[in-house]
């Protein structure tokens, strides 16, 4: 496949629980999906990243920046996610590696419609 010039991190994980009623245990589980796989990710590709002066965006989410009920793990990675992003940026900066994150609003996924789901029709 060559060098990597760009990487995109789009893993994401959630469990539909209230914070009183999640385990430490999900908890864990969502943020080494949602922001120690990036940090993995990156490791991984780093030097061809640095050499190619790349570019590199998370998928983070709209929950990063607000509360959402039974999403606490979730919304908390996702405000790693992005506080990641922004140290990177100035670690990377001198290598000329660029970070960016997309915080997109609910998105069609099996994942959103497992939440819809598990919750009354209004």
């Amino acid at each position: 496949l060559g060098p990597v010039t760009s990487l995109a991190h789009v893993g994401a994980a959630t469990e539909h629980a209230t914070t009183r009623l999640s385990s430490p245990e999900a908890f864990l589980r969502i943020y080494d999906i949602n922001v120690a796989g990036a940090v993995r990710l990156l490791q991984a590709c780093s030097q061809d990243l640095i050499r190619a002066r790349g570019a590199v965006v998370f998928t983070s989410s709209i929950n990063a920046r607000f509360g959402a009920a039974g999403l606490s793990a979730y919304a908390a990675s996702k405000g790693a996610l992005e506080t990641l992003m922004k140290t990177l940026a100035m670690e990377w900066a001198d290598h000329g590696v660029r970070f960016n994150a997309v915080a997109p609003a609910s998105i069609d996924t099996p994942m959103l419609r497992q939440s819809f789901a598990l919750r009354p029709d209004p």
